[in-house]
């Protein structure tokens, strides 16, 4: 039947010039978000077919435990755990869209007066070091125009500025060059997190990893602000690991398993009741810590709206932490679950992507930037 086709392709040249270039010379068409947290590397390779993101494949790695020698550089946990995950689930996509986040990116909000876009190019050019907190020479910078649809009579440009250490990217273009991966993007976390949000536009997000938090916010689906919080995953399996007695690794299976260590209820014994508490004490600093920001922001943008918070990060992990959160701060509260916005085929454990997608918002929001331009 190949055969065939070949022939019948044959009396068109342009035919077989097409088939030739289809099936030899095709681009590939799925793309790889890898997010470089300071605990686990995560990534999530999407094909896009239709307009639909198809999930292909979904890896994590520590950073951390007897994988690595104790003299292992960052840089060489980062390699080896990439490296690992390509290998263990066959991941063909080469081209990847890398994250920057926590401390290692800046972004601000910032206004100029209304003018021509190569105007405004220079202006930011000459501004920028006024808002920047790098070594004039030592970063990268970009801007984007906010509010595009703003009314025409406005004489302000609001324009959102971002910029991040020569070190930290070269260091992540050094890496990928190293690894055989072609890097189409390099991009802000708080960015991808707003792919795969698509039910509000104004909301906060709080993304708690293994050891650092965030809380972010986002006005008409914009990252505003971000602001780093003393409260992260640990937090919570330190306090159950003391209170219990037990190792670290049983700690955090308990976090991520157990009903009701936050709400224990009056049958529980005294020991539970007594750490639930303990428990609701972080939860109260958490939500105190959101308020803050809230009404932070407030102060400088009397008009802003917060219709939802969104739970992000493995450190989110623990039983009834919305439920306790929504209580205290009175705006819904939800876990956030990023692979609603994806094509999931029956070969993936539904249980499996459930229980990890708190950890996959950022990757998840890489790899749908799309595919490759």
């Amino acid at each position: 039947i190949l055969w065939r086709q070949i022939l019948d392709m044959l009396k068109d040249k342009k035919k077989i010039l097409n088939w030739i270039e289809n099936k030899l010379f095709s681009k590939p068409n799925s793309i790889l978000g890898i997010n470089i947290g300071n605990s686990y590397v995560k990534m999530i390779e999407l094909k896009m077919e239709s307009d639909e993101f198809i999930l292909k494949n979904i890896a994590y790695a520590p950073l951390f435990g007897e994988k690595y020698n104790d003299d292992m550089s960052r840089y060489e946990r980062i390699f080896s755990a990439i490296t690992h995950l390509i290998e263990l689930h066959g991941i063909q996509s080469k081209d990847v869209i890398l994250s920057i986040g926590g401390r290692d990116i800046f972004e601000r909000r910032v206004e100029f007066p209304k003018m021509p876009d190569t105007e405004l190019a220079e202006a930011v050019k000459w501004d920028i070091e006024k808002y920047v907190p790098y070594e004039a020479d030592t970063y990268y910078y970009d801007f984007a125009i906010l509010e595009s649809n703003m009314n025409n009579e406005t004489e302000i440009l609001p324009v959102m500025l971002v910029a991040a250490p020569m070190s930290v990217v070269d260091e992540n273009v050094k890496m990928m060059q190293e690894l055989n991966l072609h890097i189409v993007a390099i991009e802000g976390e708080s960015f991808a997190l707003t792919r795969t949000i698509r039910t509000v536009e104004n909301y906060i997000v709080v993304d708690i990893g293994k050891e650092n938090g965030q809380v972010l916010i986002f006005q008409n689906n914009i990252p505003i602000a971000a602001r780093n919080i003393p409260i992260f995953g640990d937090s919570f399996t330190e306090i159950i690991q003391s209170s219990l007695s037990v190792d670290s690794a049983e700690a955090e299976m308990l976090k991520q398993s157990q009903q009701n260590l936050i709400q224990a209820d009056d049958t529980a014994n005294e020991l539970l009741i007594t750490l639930a508490k303990e428990l609701q004490g972080i939860v109260q600093e958490l939500s105190d810590e959101i308020l803050r920001t809230i009404e932070y922001y407030r102060v400088q943008n009397k008009d802003a709206v917060v219709d939802n918070i969104f739970l992000t990060g493995g450190g989110t992990r623990i039983n009834g932490l919305e439920q306790q959160l929504e209580q205290l701060i009175s705006i819904p509260v939800a876990r956030h679950n990023p692979f609603a916005c994806l094509t999931i085929n029956d070969s993936f454990d539904s249980n499996y992507i459930k229980k990890v997608s708190p950890q996959f918002s950022i990757a998840v929001g890489l790899a749908m930037r799309g595919n490759v331009v």
